[in-house]
């Protein structure tokens, strides 16, 4: 599913949230930040890491999400640790 391009905000944050979609359900992540505005859905497209993904040594910026931003743990710590909620995100193609 391709992540949506547009002009939105971080409309809230986790300190640990499990993912859930069609199909699977990740019990607890950490440092996850949602995006709001633009006609999104809350909670619908996030900034999250992706462990499963780091354990398995598979590489980021590959098309194999259901429209989040996947980033990895230590990436998504610092932008938790330092992204208010409010801040403008920009999502490009």
């Amino acid at each position: 599913m391709p992540t949506p391009a547009g002009q939105f905000r971080v409309a809230g944050k986790y300190a640990s949230t499990p993912i859930v979609g069609e199909g699977y359900r990740i019990p607890a992540v950490a440092h996850v930040m949602c995006l709001g505005g633009g006609g999104l859905r809350p909670d619908r497209i996030c900034i999250h890491p992706a462990p499963w993904q780091e354990a398995a040594r598979q590489a980021f910026g590959v098309r194999r999400s259901h429209g989040c931003i996947r980033v990895s743990s230590t990436t998504a710590r610092w932008l938790f640790q330092r992204t208010p909620t409010g801040t403008e995100v920009r999502i490009e193609r």
